[in-house]
């Protein structure tokens, strides 16, 4: 059964290994929060494309980029839904790049920590 104890040690292990990546975890969070905010506003434009199509409208009257309401809420949508796959994509590899050398890091040090113990101790009698 786990102690208090050591799931404390444990995340101070680990917040140990992530401070060194503070500023990329902070690029890692802003870009999870634009994505959220992204891929939420997707369907609200989609509600309001079909809006649009039931109820025929203009947008910009009286300029050179008139056009139908459905159709400014599609390119929209493509505008919104690019960016958020974009920023999910790059998300996805700053996420396996800190795993990634954490993991290898967490690794190297525990190996290092083996080859520095004296050999005495794996030595037969």
């Amino acid at each position: 059964m786990l102690k208090k104890a050591n799931i404390k040690k444990g995340f101070q292990i680990i917040f140990r290994y992530l401070v060194k990546y503070k500023k990329d975890l902070v690029i890692l969070s802003v870009l999870s929060i634009a994505s959220a905010l992204a891929n939420g506003f997707v369907p609200y434009i989609a509600g309001r494309l079909f809006d649009a199509i039931l109820k025929p409208s203009q947008i910009f009257i009286g300029t050179k980029i008139e056009m139908s309401l459905w159709l400014f809420f599609i390119i929209l949508w493509f505008l919104i839904k690019i960016m958020a796959d974009i920023v999910d994509w790059r998300n996805k590899i700053q996420r396996e790049n800190i795993g990634n050398i954490t993991y290898s890091d967490y690794m190297v040090k525990g190996h290092s920590h083996i080859l520095e113990l004296p050999l005495s101790g794996f030595l037969l009698p």
